[in-house]
């Protein structure tokens, strides 16, 4: 499946900005400004509500805006349409809460590039709420930033979206402070906006699909593993003091495909880079300290640092009758022992490992 960058221009009537390809355009009380909901695969698109007089919330496909008043308070929420009352669905419950959605301008989804090794070399693609990290016409902007959240996307590889998704987490207090960049890993079918050329691509399909998750080096180079893309990209952010001063926090979030990058990410990261605790509090790069939190959200499969699995309230090596009806337990995915496996471990996860011992 090929994934094209394209985004929505949605009508003066819905707000008159713009959403990622296949969202719902919502109209916002704001000129030049449209809210977005994503459309589900196989279910249809999802649907604006605005019944609280904001116009910033919606329902998911198969649901409809609806309202009730409980203890003198009016509670809005999404109510599921169904052709059998009372029908007792798990996966699809009645009620639903609204959706928060998130707002975007004409620039909001604009594509930018991040230099990885060279300038002359396939850089990173990625989305950002405040435009690129390297634009120097953008460094006073760049100046009130005091938190940045980094989303990585899942195995659908629709970054514009989780940018979207990113955007509807946070308090709008905090909408100008709060930078939210979601890289897209693009597979070589992939066609972005202008179909670049330059920008860094994975396989999609082998050794397994989506390698990118694995930390396996880029078709465009050969050579740059994903996971010493999202060294560099931290690294880039937390010591540019001159762009970013007051920043306080970086956040970097995935789900489900993006859940199992972030933590194997996070697992094997290279401290040279001096992002992580006491390394980037001895770091040469920068005095200041600032904390790193990462959340591995609904991955598929954890990887272990050794061969102890829990079982039974406690962390044991299983015995000889499990290990043999799963061999490859703790092979790369599940584990550190086997880096040549099904899932073959990337060469940035063999250097971390020489260095660490």
């Amino acid at each position: 499946i090929s994934i094209e960058a394209s985004c929505t221009a949605c009508p003066f009537e819905k707000g008159n900005g713009t959403c990622p390809l296949n969202n719902t355009c919502c109209g916002t009380a704001l000129p030049g400004v449209s809210s977005c909901i994503t459309h589900k695969k196989g279910t249809g698109p999802g649907v604006c509500c605005y019944d609280d007089g904001v116009g910033l919330s919606g329902c998911g496909p198969g649901y409809e805006c609806a309202s009730k008043v409980e203890n003198r308070a009016t509670i809005f929420y999404c109510r599921r349409i169904s052709t059998k009352p009372g029908e007792n669905d798990v996966a699809n419950p009645e009620a639903l809460p609204r959706y928060k959605l998130c707002e975007l301008t004409e620039k909001s989804l604009e594509l930018n590039s991040l230099t990885i090794n060279s300038i002359h070399s396939p850089k990173l693609a990625y989305f950002s709420s405040h435009g690129s990290i390297e634009d120097e016409s953008l460094i006073n902007e760049h100046h009130s930033i005091t938190h940045v959240l980094i989303i990585i996307h899942g195995s659908s590889r629709n970054a514009d979206d989780y940018l979207c998704c990113g955007l509807s987490s946070i308090p709008k207090y905090l909408i100008k402070t709060t930078m939210v960049i979601a890289p897209w890993f693009l597979a070589p079918k992939d066609r972005p906006q202008d179909n670049e050329t330059s920008l860094m691509r994975w396989n999609e399909t082998g050794p397994i699909p989506h390698t990118w998750r694995y930390g396996a080096e880029s078709v465009s180079d050969g050579v740059t593993s994903s996971y010493s893309v999202m060294d560099i990209l931290v690294k880039k952010i937390m010591f540019e003091e001159n762009r970013f001063p007051l920043l306080e926090r970086i956040i970097v979030a995935g789900h489900s495909a993006g859940g199992q990058f972030t933590h194997r990410w996070a697992l094997t990261s290279n401290p040279e880079t001096r992002i992580w605790g006491d390394y980037n509090q001895n770091s040469s790069h920068s005095d200041r300290v600032v904390p790193l939190r990462v959340i591995a959200a609904n991955p598929r499969s954890f990887c272990y640092l050794d061969s102890r699995r829990f079982d039974n309230g406690t962390f044991n090596i299983p015995d000889s009758n499990r290990i043999e009806k799963c061999p490859g337990y703790n092979a790369w995915e599940w584990g550190l022992g086997d880096l040549y496996g099904r899932v073959p471990g990337p060469k940035y996860l063999e250097d971390q490992i020489q260095k660490e011992g």
